[in-house]
């Protein structure tokens, strides 16, 4: 399923880029985040949603950025239900800082596909929403 949101950071493209497991430690909904000696970064992702705040484990591939954007694989499992989300971002320079798009491919594979294409795509793009926005902040403090 395609999800996708936007946002506008109060930082530069250079702040956006920085995908540390120091910068992301700082993020409200993950802890336990750490380096991967493959460049990955594995962390455990606990979203509100309808169902109370779940822990997801996850691992973030960077596969590539520049500039004008990144693109980004995240997996992630919870018991026996698989994740998988494609996101690409799109930056754009604007008068307050950066313009951030982003569109995601997400697919969910066990039990928590059946709970509904519908809610389970509402529940990956707040959450996706969430984890960016709350990174630029940290971003823009730094």
């Amino acid at each position: 399923m395609k999800i996708s949101g936007q946002f506008t950071a109060q930082t530069g493209v250079r702040a956006l880029l920085d995908l540390s497991a120091s910068k992301l430690e700082q993020v409200p909904t993950l802890r336990d985040v750490a380096a991967k000696p493959d460049g990955s970064i594995s962390a455990l992702f606990t979203p509100a949603t309808g169902f109370g705040r779940l822990p997801i484990g996850i691992k973030i591939i960077q596969q590539g950025s520049d500039e004008s954007g990144a693109l980004l694989q995240v997996q992630g499992r919870l018991g026996p239900n698989l994740f998988d989300v494609e996101l690409a971002l799109a930056f754009t320079a604007s008068g307050t800082g950066t313009d951030v798009n982003w569109e995601a491919q997400f697919m969910a594979l066990g039990p928590a596909a059946s709970v509904g294409q519908r809610v389970a795509g509402d529940i990956a793009t707040r959450a996706i929403n969430d984890v960016l926005v709350a990174a630029a902040t940290i971003g823009a403090a730094h």
